[in-house]
């Protein structure tokens, strides 16, 4: 490999290198390592998104919400972008622009569970439980959907809260059916239980 090539190939090694340093938990080196990046390759999706995600790890969340509308700028298909940007609007306490985030980015890519499910997270930690849950069955419902963990521990979750104790401890023995290793479904689970020696149930 040329000189050459080795420069055109420098920013994706250095993405590379900044995805293995957040694997390590070191988000710090992982956005000097992807600045780097864009230095080179100003405008990069990929490099944008990731410098997103490793600034709302260090709870730079004003400076992450900006890298991911840069990024769909130049990826108007990756409609994932909107559903990170309003889990962060979220975490803001913005919860319209949020809401019109996740209900954008669901429109635009109705059977992708990663984005349905992240909006319905969203919809939950906001208060509105009753949207979370309508998404969530949604996902359910579906022949090509109901893959994701998580999907059914928030709707154990919903459950839970509305008392159906039967419910909550079948849906998260179902996310731990996707995934064993599932600490919020093992949690659920060992929550329900508590209670329903409590009451006898």
């Amino acid at each position: 490999m040329g000189v050459f090539d080795k420069f055109m190939f420098r920013p994706e090694r250095l993405n590379r290198e900044a995805m293995k340093a957040a694997e390590r938990g070191d988000y710090s080196t992982a956005l000097d390592l992807v600045d780097q990046a864009l230095c080179e390759r100003a405008g990069n999706p990929v490099f944008l998104q990731n410098k997103g995600f490793f600034l709302a790890k260090l709870g730079q969340y004003d400076e992450a919400i900006e890298c991911y509308e840069l990024a769909y700028g130049y990826d108007k298909k990756n409609h994932e972008l909107l559903a990170m940007k309003g889990s962060l609007l979220v975490r803001k306490g913005r919860y319209d622009e949020a809401r019109n985030a996740f209900e954008t980015a669901m429109t635009k890519a109705a059977h992708n569970e990663r984005i349905m499910s992240q909006s319905a997270i969203g919809f939950y930690d906001m208060g509105d439980k009753e949207r979370a849950k309508e998404v969530l069955e949604t996902i359910m419902h579906s022949p090509i959907m109901g893959n994701y963990a998580e999907t059914w521990v928030y709707r154990s979750k919903i459950a839970y809260d509305e008392g159906d104790l039967a419910e909550a401890h079948a849906f998260a023995e179902i996310a731990l059916e996707i995934d064993g290793t599932n600490d919020a479904a093992r949690a659920m689970i060992e929550k329900v239980k508590r209670d329903e020696r409590t009451t006898g149930t």
